[in-house]
């Protein structure tokens, strides 16, 4: 059975909402100073905590029973994800060069697909656990970051030259 997801965000926001059915079932809140985000799906509080600073890692917690119930690590150029959950490994990768399409697979057959935009998406599932669907999104919205805050990085140099 065949999930569809649709989530948004403001432009200015730093929370998702993932519907399904036109029913809101989630969400997804970021505090980037922290270095963690917060989600509730399936009435359930998860929480994405970062940690590390050239090997990053983010360790998933339920808030709930405050357990760490799984982790993410990234490939080096960002553009791949390992997700641990529930004894399982999950492959996480962008599908195009644009960054707005992105898959799961799992090793029970698990595929999860994304295409979207900054501001809002489609999210199909063949999954009944709505908790990858979560981690997935919070991969795109960690990834973003780093690509944004890369891109400020680097443009740097250009705007102390242009403002001397």
């Amino acid at each position: 059975m065949t999930t569809l997801y649709n989530w948004r965000k403001g432009t200015f926001s730093s929370t998702y909402e993932i519907y399904t059915s036109n029913q809101l079932i989630g969400n997804l809140k970021d505090n980037s100073f922290k270095r963690m985000a917060y989600g509730i799906i399936d009435n359930r509080n998860i929480h994405f905590q970062t940690t590390g600073f050239w090997k990053q890692q983010t360790i998933i917690i339920d808030a709930d029973n405050n357990t760490i119930i799984g982790n993410i690590s990234y490939g080096t150029w960002m553009t791949k994800a390992t997700i641990s959950l529930s004894d399982k490994t999950y492959l996480w990768q962008y599908d195009n060069i644009w960054n707005t399409k992105w898959s799961m697979l799992g090793p029970d057959g698990t595929i999860i697909r994304n295409s979207g935009r900054t501001n809002s998406g489609i999210i199909e599932s063949n999954s009944n656990n709505d908790m990858l669907m979560l981690c997935g999104l919070f991969i795109t919205n960690y990834l973003l970051q780093i690509t944004v805050a890369t891109s400020i990085a680097a443009m740097l140099p250009l705007w102390v030259t242009v403002f001397n």
